[in-house]
Parts: structure tokens; sequence; C-alpha cells
């Protein structure tokens, strides 16, 4: 909670005059207007300037308020915007694929060849790395494995399990041993509810 002059300079930079929309979504918590005369008012406050607040009651009508008669405001915090669902799964590997977040295995091979996979607790806000390795001890080695995010799906995959292997960047898919198989990195951004993959 802060004073009218902070909080509004802090949301929309304004000038002397205080010219202020706000933008009144109806998750929010109510703000808080107390006059001078020590009554309050819950609502949203929709409007400030040099003249008057304009605050929009619960019921849905707005109420208009001088400015000389306003003590303070205190806005009721923003509803955070969920994050869409972000998982990963391993749709096949030859031998086994492990998927690690930030340098931390995810999960075992076997559950992410079996199942999706929930990272939305695991993220962190800003730059998060997956990164993904096939291990191969016997003949061809091959992957393909997936990130979901809100339903949209980005594959990752070079040759075909016990058939032809990959093949890519020089490798003739025969190797033995641990292989790269793929990387993305996933931008968080909390405040708009948003991921972007960037491959």
């Amino acid at each position: 909670m802060s004073r009218i002059g902070n909080t509004v300079a802090q949301r929309a930079g304004a000038a002397a005059c205080l010219a202020v929309i706000l933008a009144a979504a109806p998750a929010a918590a109510a703000d808080l207007v107390v006059l001078r005369d020590g009554s309050e008012i819950e609502g949203h406050v929709v409007l400030v300037d040099e003249t008057r607040a304009v605050i929009r009651l619960p019921e849905g009508r707005e109420r208009v308020v001088a400015r000389k008669e306003l003590a303070r405001i205190e806005f009721g915090e923003e509803p955070e915007i969920p994050l869409p669902r972000v998982r990963v799964r391993v749709l096949d590997a030859d031998d086994e694929v492990h998927l690690y977040l930030d340098d931390e295995e995810i999960a075992p091979p076997a559950q992410l060849l079996g199942e999706w996979v929930d990272l939305g607790p695991r993220l962190r806000e800003g730059a998060n790395h997956i990164t993904a390795e096939v291990r191969n001890e016997t003949s061809v080695w091959a992957y393909r494995w997936v990130i979901d995010v809100g339903g949209r799906r980005y594959t990752f995959a070079c040759g075909l399990a016990r058939k032809s292997g990959c093949r890519e960047e020089g490798h003739t898919g025969r190797e033995v041993g641990t292989m790269p198989a793929g990387s993305a990195w996933l931008y968080v951004d909390r405040e708009s509810g948003t991921v972007e993959v960037e491959r």
C-alpha cells in the first residue's frame, strides 16, 4: 500500500498533473479510497487527475470524488496472470534420453518416455535452459522429444530408433557414449503470463 502520489507516478510515470488512467481488472483486489473526513470507499480507481478521482464501485456504477477531498488511495494488488502449462516428454529414444533444466536432471529416462512431466513449478523468471543427451551402448542411436507450452509443441528429433541412427552434424549414428540431443531456452515473464521458446 502507498500514498497516491507515489503509486500514480510508479504505475503510469505521471506528469505533474497526475493525469492517469488505470485499468480496472475485475479479478484485481479492490482499491481503497480514504477521504479527508475519514470515510472510505472501496472499488477500482479508473481515473485520477488534478481535479477528481473516478471510482468504479462493486455494483458497477461509478462515483466521482473531487481531488481536494482525497486523503490517500491504497491500491489493491493486481492478480498474477497464470503461465501456460509447460511440460516435456520423450517420444522415442535409442538407447535412452536424459533431459536437464539448468543442468539439473528433470526426471528419470523411463518416466520421461512414459508420461508428460510438468516443468511449471521449476521455471524461474527470465531464462531457463533445457538440454538433452542421448546415451548409446549398442548399435545405432536416435532421439525424439518434445516441449509443450500451452498446447504448442516444439519437437527435437534425429534418426529413427532401432532403424537408422542420427547422422546430423557429422555423426555416423553408430557412436557409443553420450551425444547432445538438442536444446532450447524458455523465457518466462510472469508479469505478462508468457513463456517464449527459442531453439
